[in-house]
């Protein structure tokens, strides 16, 4: 199974995955239709995107767990004890 990740443009998004290589982003509605349009009948395009986002994803941890993990070592980090 293959997974094409088209979603609101974030800086969370933008550090994750290169954008248009690995993943789609938009900002607005009239950029979503566009990128439907554009993407809907490409199934190539998207199983090429779909494959990078995958191989990037491989090496997070993209569990909760995990992604809690990150969130409080970013939180100890910034305030201490």
């Amino acid at each position: 199974m293959w997974w094409f990740l088209l979603a609101e443009r974030s800086e969370g998004h933008l550090q994750r995955f290169l954008e248009d290589e690995e993943a789609v982003f938009f900002t607005g509605y009239e950029e979503l239709v566009a990128k439907i349009k554009r993407y809907l009948p490409d199934e190539a395009a998207r199983r090429q995107i779909a494959a990078a986002g995958r191989a990037r994803r491989s090496g997070m941890d993209t569990t909760t767990t995990g992604r809690c993990s990150l969130i409080l070592e970013r939180v100890a980090a910034r305030y201490p004890l």
